[in-house]
């Protein structure tokens, strides 16, 4: 692959619900400004992800729908959108985000 974040995993996530990242939580402190999953809030879209803690915890988010993401408030304001598009009759149903996630190998 020629990304530069190396190995990457892609998944889609249901558009739905009323919190604003989907219930990704998301921080940037420790990652040198890169956006880091710590965790999926029960009861939200990306809790319900096959293996999200074996495939997606503790990996970068670079990516949403083909924007590269950097700060939380990128993140709500992409998936503000898909769901203002979700909700429009003249746009078909908005319904998956894929996210590019680089997963740190386990010791």
């Amino acid at each position: 692959s020629c990304d530069p974040f190396g190995p990457t995993t892609t998944v889609a996530v249901q558009i739905s619900g009323v919190h604003p990242t989907l219930g990704f939580q998301l921080d940037t402190t420790k990652t040198n400004g890169r956006l880091i999953l710590l965790n999926c809030m029960k009861g939200t879209p990306s809790a319900k992800l096959k293996r999200w803690q074996s495939t997606l915890r503790n990996g970068n988010l670079i990516r949403i729908d083909d924007e590269d993401v950097s700060t939380i408030s990128q993140v709500e304001n992409i998936i503000s959108q898909a769901q203002r598009l979700q909700n429009s009759p003249k746009k078909p149903p908005h319904e998956i985000l894929a996210a590019p996630v680089k997963c740190k190998k386990m010791s």
